[in-house]
């Protein structure tokens, strides 16, 4: 028995093991429940050896890890450019509203002239403001539909 022993110890120093079928099951949720599932499979395994020095390893955990850091980081990107397309929309709202006013300073000024109060004027521009934005908005929920089904 004690030969058996030694053999073992002198032989098996790393021990690469899958995970049982349906193997992409045990993959399926967020990397630290993932690498979880992984050890705890890995500590049974190990017990049944019935001796610990051997280092058990995943490659596809590792390999995980770093999918899951690239994520991250395309995620970023996408967030970064989600927000600077809406910079970008809220200027490009601005400016319309603000070329619309310089447009129609006569009519503004003869409007003014019959009555129109100073707020008033204000409510025109918001309310062409929200004309719009409201169908930018239906039209974009409309688009993103699809996508939305995805999920």
């Amino acid at each position: 028995m004690a030969n058996e022993k030694e053999l073992l110890y002198s032989y098996a120093d790393i021990l690469t093991i899958s995970m049982p079928k349906p193997r992409t099951k045990n993959y399926e949720a967020h990397i630290e429940d993932v690498r979880g599932i992984v050890n705890t499979y890995f500590k049974g395994i190990e017990e049944a050896l019935g001796f610990f020095p051997v280092e058990l390893k995943s490659p596809l955990l590792e390999d995980l890890a770093d999918y899951s850091r690239y994520v991250m980081f395309v995620a970023i990107i996408f967030d970064l450019v989600v927000i600077l397309l809406v910079i970008i929309s809220v200027l490009l709202i601005y400016s319309l509203l603000v070329i619309n006013v310089e447009t129609k300073t006569f009519d503004i000024g003869v409007q003014r002239m019959v009555g129109l109060t100073r707020r008033g004027l204000i409510l025109m521009v918001l309310i062409q403001g929200v004309l719009f934005v409201v169908p930018a908005l239906a039209s974009a929920f409309l688009v993103s539909i699809p996508a939305l089904m995805a999920f």
